[in-house]
């Protein structure tokens, strides 16, 4: 015989408490062998003033049998969700590669002439490299780390990131000075060069020095020219170089500092002007938590026959 609804003052929290979690649970139900675990909750005014009739027992069951749920659910969820389960490490075909942002299409062109030969995906995703090291380091799946310059792969190495042995230079990428318009031949920018001529009253794009490597790298060309500090007060920043080459393409700004890899694809854009230094490395090196057992190939693919879609991109042999 069903135990008696137990009486409690409608103010009280426990009822306050319970009324709320059966109004979440109401028509919920689960049938085992055609028995009914967790009934439909109700909550019925009881004619006595100033209470609230819940029957307690059936309560306190359906809570605990949807506890019991929750913990199931998130046993099945939570493998899937973290990614740095040892259980992944033994199966990953596909080679999942970190770049700086401004190296993108050129590794995603790279990888899909990858994956015509080896049948094996190249996923590529973009942050700084620094950023990248530290995601990986805490075990972000990553198997290749791609970014340009020395000094931010020295950082991924001291972080303890990638491993050094397999560390390399894959090719080199110019700082240009971009503009919309048919191709020209560029002018090497010197000391007193004359670059207000290829403003005009426009304004000179270049990366957020504050936000990525690409606007310090910028200025260093800039300043190797002696250019920088009149060139300052027109300088117009952007977040990335997706978004400078963008702005370049609308007109926004006349001219942009960019990596020469910036403005293949585009043939709206053409480089006006070259800097007096050296190409940046575009270095690359495996993780120290690698999953892919094809990491290596895809390295060395980038070193050999990959170069040539390195190049196409607008990027030099190192």
């Amino acid at each position: 015989m069903p135990a008696p609804p137990v009486l409690i003052p409608r103010h009280h929290r426990s009822c306050r408490r319970l009324n709320s979690f059966a109004s979440g649970c109401q028509g919920h139900r689960l049938e085992q062998s055609g028995r009914r675990l967790l009934p439909e909750f109700s909550l019925t005014l009881s004619s006595m003033p100033g209470a609230r009739m819940i029957d307690i027992k059936t309560a306190i069951s359906g809570m605990v049998r949807t506890a019991r749920r929750c913990v199931m659910f998130a046993s099945l969820l939570l493998p899937g969700l973290l990614i740095t389960g040892s259980a992944f490490a033994e199966d990953a075909p596909d080679v999942v590669v970190l770049c700086d942002p401004s190296l993108r299409k050129v590794l995603v062109e790279a990888g899909q002439v990858w994956q015509a030969r080896s049948d094996v995906p190249v996923r590529v995703l973009v942050g700084s490299l620094v950023q990248n090291a530290e995601l990986s380091r805490h075990g972000a799946r990553a198997d290749i780390l791609v970014g340009i310059g020395a000094d931010q792969m020295d950082t991924a190495q001291r972080l303890g990131a990638i491993d050094p042995a397999t560390r390399r230079v894959v090719a080199q990428d110019p700082t240009v000075l971009a503009v919309r318009g048919p191709k020209m031949q560029p002018m090497a920018l010197v000391s007193g060069s004359n670059v207000a001529s290829l403003l005009g009253d426009g304004r000179l794009g270049l990366v957020d020095m504050a936000i990525g490597k690409p606007g310090s790298d910028a200025r260093a060309a800039l300043a190797a020219t002696g250019l920088w500090p009149a060139l300052e007060p027109r300088s117009s920043g952007a977040e990335d170089t997706d978004a400078l080459v963008a702005r370049l393409n609308q007109g926004a700004v006349r001219a942009a500092v960019l990596y020469r890899s910036d403005i293949m694809g585009h043939p709206g854009l053409s480089v006006a002007a070259t800097f007096p230094v050296a190409p940046l490395p575009v270095v690359a090196a495996m993780t120290t938590n690698l999953r892919s057992p094809h990491a290596r190939e895809f390295l060395a693919f980038l070193q050999g026959d990959g170069l040539e879609t390195l190049k196409r991109a607008g990027l030099e042999a190192p």
